[in-house]
C-alpha cells in the first residue's frame, strides 16, 4: 500500500507506524540500553555468528519456504544507493543477493566474497576475520566471507552513537557538550513549552520531528505563533516529541565519513535559478528545466506549482519580476531531487578549519559510517567566523549515492570506499 502526503514529500510514510514506533522505542529504551552493555562485552565473538552466519541461513529458509525470492542482479527499482554498492560490488568481485520478502523490496541482502584461488590470503583485521568467524565461514571449500545487510553494509565493530546518532534531541545535548555547534532550540511535547522556547530563539525557527529525514514534516520560516502551532501539528503527526530551533543561514551541506575518513562533501541545494539582470523568473525557470540533466532519471525539473507560487511570496516576487544579476530565487523550501533541488560536490574547496571541525564529529561519534549535515553560508571560509551555522544532524544509514551523482562537480566512490572496509581483500 502506497501513502501520500504533501508534508513527507516524495518519500511518504505511514505516520501511525512511524509514531508508534518511537512511543515503543521509549518504553523499551531502559531495556536496549541494558542489553547493548551486556552484549558489547561479548560481541567481538558472537557479532560475526549472528549478524551473518543466522541472518544469512535465516533467509535462506524464507527463500526454501516462498516467502522470500532471491535476486542476483540490480535493476531500476532497487534505491538508488543500494544500485551505486551493487555496481561497485561487480567490479571488486563480490557476489549479492537481494531478498525481496512478500513481494516488498526492502534492501535485505547477503553480499559473499570469494578469495582468489591460487593467491595467498591477505592480511585482514576486523570481526568479521576473527576465529570464530573463520570457523564458521573459512572452512568451508569455497571460502567465502559473509555479510548481510540492510540497504548499506556496515561494519560489524559497535559504536555507543549507533543507537543516538539519529535522534537529533540527544544529539543536540551531546554536541554542545562537546563544543561542536548546533543550532540553539530544544525539543518539547506540548504547545506551551513550544511556545516558550520559540519566543527564546532568533527567528525565523524550523519546526521538525525529533527523529527522521528527508525533510518529513519540517516547517521552516516560522515567524510568529500562529506558524509555530500549525508547525507543531504537523510535526507531531510523525513523533510526540518535536524540535523547534533557530534557523541556520546558508545552503545544507552533507558530509559523508566512512572508515573514519571524509570521502566527500557536497552542497545540497533548493530548487533556484540565479537573476541575468534581464530575464524573468519565468524566462528562467523555462531555460533551466531544458537543462537535459533535469530530463531524469535522476535530477527532475523545477516545479512550478503551488509551493512554488508560496515561495515566491516569501520573497516578494512573481513569476514576471526580473531578478538582479546573480540573484538566488528558490521555488520549494525542500532540497529533494524529485522537485528540482541539485547537488554540488565542494570536497576540494572546503576551508580546512571545517574539515579539521568535520574529522572531530567523526572521531567524536566512532562509527564507521556517518552522514553529516551541516548548514553554513560559504564552505570556502572557517566556520569560526560565520554566525548560525552548525549541524542540524546526522545520520547511521547515510543516502551515499549524493556522492555518486552531482549535478555539478566530480563524483566520489562512496560505494567502494564502504566496500573496503567490510571486505578489505576486495580493494587490492
Amino acid at each position: 500500500m502506497k501513502y501520500s502526503c504533501s508534508d513527507c514529500g516524495t518519500s511518504p510514510v505511514n505516520h501511525k507506524i512511524a509514531y508508534w514506533s518511537i512511543v515503543v522505542n521509549w518504553v523499551f529504551w531502559p531495556l536496549t540500553c541494558l542489553s547493548d552493555k551486556l552484549f558489547s562485552k561479548f560481541a567481538h565473538r558472537l557479532e560475526p555468528l549472528i549478524s551473518d552466519y543466522l541472518a544469512s541461513k535465516l533467509l535462506k529458509f524464507f527463500a526454501r519456504l516462498g516467502i522470500a525470492k532471491i535476486k542476483t542482479e540490480p535493476d531500476a527499482q532497487d534505491e538508488l544507493m543500494l544500485q551505486c554498492m551493487w555496481e561497485e560490488a561487480i567490479k571488486r568481485g563480490i557476489k549479492i543477493e537481494e531478498f525481496i520478502l512478500l513481494n516488498k523490496r526492502r534492501g535485505i541482502c547477503i553480499a559473499y566474497y570469494k578469495e582468489r584461488i591460487g593467491r595467498r590470503r591477505p592480511p585482514v583485521s576486523g570481526l568479521r576475520h576473527n576465529c570464530l568467524y573463520q570457523y564458521f565461514f573459512l572452512k568451508n571449500p569455497d571460502k567465502q566471507l559473509i555479510c548481510c545487510f540492510d540497504r548499506l553494509p556496515r561494519p560489524l565493530e559497535i559504536s555507543q552513537s549507533i543507537n543516538w546518532m539519529d535522534n537529533k534531541s540527544i544529539l543536540k545535548k551531546k554536541f554542545i557538550q562537546a563544543g561542536i555547534p548546533v543550532a540553539r532550540g530544544q525539543a518539547v511535547f506540548c504547545f506551551g513549552s513550544a511556545k516558550k522556547v520559540f519566543h527564546s530563539l532568533g527567528k525565523p525557527v524550523i519546526v521538525k520531528p525529533h527523529i527522521g529525514s528527508g525533510s518529513r514534516h519540517t516547517i521552516m520560516h516560522i515567524i510568529d505563533e500562529g506558524e509555530l502551532v500549525s508547525a507543531v501539528n504537523c510535526a507531531k503527526k510523525l513523533s510526540p516529541l518535536v524540535i523547534i530551533e533557530e534557523e541556520l543561514i546558508g545552503p545544507v551541506y552533507r558530509i559523508t565519513s566512512i572508515g573514519g575518513k571524509i570521502v566527500g562533501i557536497i552542497r545540497r541545494d533548493k530548487p533556484q535559478v540565479f537573476g541575468t539582470g534581464r530575464s524573468t523568473i519565468k524566462s528562467l525557470v523555462e531555460k533551466e528545466n531544458q537543462n537535459i540533466k533535469r530530463q531524469g532519471p535522476l535530477f527532475s525539473k523545477i516545479l512550478i506549482d503551488e509551493e512554488a507560487e508560496l515561495e515566491l511570496k516569501r520573497q516578494n516576487l512573481t513569476w514576471m519580476a526580473i531578478p538582479k544579476k546573480g540573484q538566488a530565487i528558490t521555488f520549494n523550501q525542500k532540497i529533494n531531487w524529485s522537485l528540482g533541488g541539485t547537488t554540488t560536490d565542494v570536497t576540494d574547496s572546503v576551508h580546512p578549519d571545517n574539515i579539521e571541525l568535520f574529522e572531530k564529529i567523526t572521531l567524536f561519534l566512532g562509527d564507521p559510517l556517518i552522514g553529516i549535515d551541516f548548514i553554513i553560508a560559504d564552505m570556502t571560509k572557517s566556520w569560526t567566523n560565520q554566525p548560525r551555522c552548525g549541524v542540524i544532524e546526522c545520520n547511521s544509514l547515510p543516502f551515499i549515492d549524493n556522492h555518486h551523482f552531482p549535478f555539478n562537480g566530480q563524483p566520489r566512490n562512496a560505494a567502494g570506499a564502504l566496500w573496503d572496509i567490510i571486505f578489505p581483500e576486495s580493494g587490492n
